[in-house]
């Protein structure tokens, strides 16, 4: 069953990325579309443990976890000096509270470094420093990569 709202949430992303890159904007649709995912997962694991307290606190304490380390590393570069876009932080929040506190640390660290090298790809390249890049592709392989790792044996 999860790997339903893995498949959804994967669509979701890909299609905000898609839009990332035509546009350089993602709409508000597309980003909170993912908490349908979320929603589905987070019933899903409390359902499967619904007599153990214990467990259920730990999934929420860990999807507020993974909101917390989004927030953190999207919200600070977006208030900053708006190096990050709104819907990048819409976008890597919801899929922080998806993934939790280590998957959104795997998901953003991935994101960060895979833009970083396509930045310094394109710019020897092409001999200047370039104006914008979309990060939501990055965050789509990022949670590739994330999901890839979590059903691993």
């Amino acid at each position: 069953m999860m790997v339903c709202y893995d498949i959804l949430f994967l669509l979701v992303i890909a299609l905000a990325a898609g839009f990332d890159i035509k546009t350089r904007r993602i709409p508000n649709a597309i980003s909170f579309g993912t908490i349908f995912p979320v929603i589905g997962k987070a019933c899903a694991k409390i359902s499967e443990h619904s007599g153990n307290a214990e467990r259920i606190k730990w999934l929420c304490i860990d999807m507020a976890g993974g909101l917390a380390v989004a927030l953190l590393l999207t919200g600070i570069p977006f208030l900053v000096n708006r190096s990050v876009g709104g819907g990048d932080v819409k976008l890597s929040s919801l899929g922080g509270l998806y993934s939790g506190t280590e998957g959104s640390l795997t998901v953003l660290s991935t994101a960060f470094l895979l833009c970083a090298a396509a930045a310094i790809a394109m710019m020897a390249v092409r001999k200047r420093r370039i104006g914008t890049m979309p990060l939501a592709p990055f965050i789509l392989l990022g949670t590739i990569h994330f999901l890839l790792f979590a059903y691993l044996p």
